[in-house]
């Protein structure tokens, strides 16, 4: 009997660790400075940039706000489903401004 307890709590703790929280893209562009440290996302890819040494993405979520993402890897299509990882960041460092993601991991659906 103990050790069906102990499975099932060793279970369940497993679950829960894989399980990740997304945030909104609405809250993020709203308080940027709330999230400190890497943040998970998902969303609908909009649209793709490419611009010299500079690349990434636009994503947009369920509650149709966009956020501008930095990735220097392969690029999602447009329209794709993705979940991102990454800092928050502003286009002006400290002096404020849009913010954006600066993606350290992005996985496609």
């Amino acid at each position: 009997m103990k050790f069906a307890f102990v499975a099932l709590l060793l279970a369940g703790m497993v679950l829960f660790g894989c399980l990740q929280s997304y945030e909104k893209v609405s809250d993020v562009v709203a308080n940027p400075d709330n999230y400190k440290g890497e943040i998970n996302l998902q969303g609908e890819v909009v649209d793709r940039l490419v611009l010299g040494g500079l690349s990434g993405f636009t994503l947009r979520d369920d509650s149709n706000a966009t956020i501008a993402v930095r990735w220097s890897g392969s690029l999602p299509a447009a329209g794709q489903k993705v979940r991102v990882s990454g800092v928050v960041m502003r286009t002006l460092g400290a002096l404020g401004g849009p913010a954006y993601l600066d993606a350290t991991k992005v996985d496609a659906s």
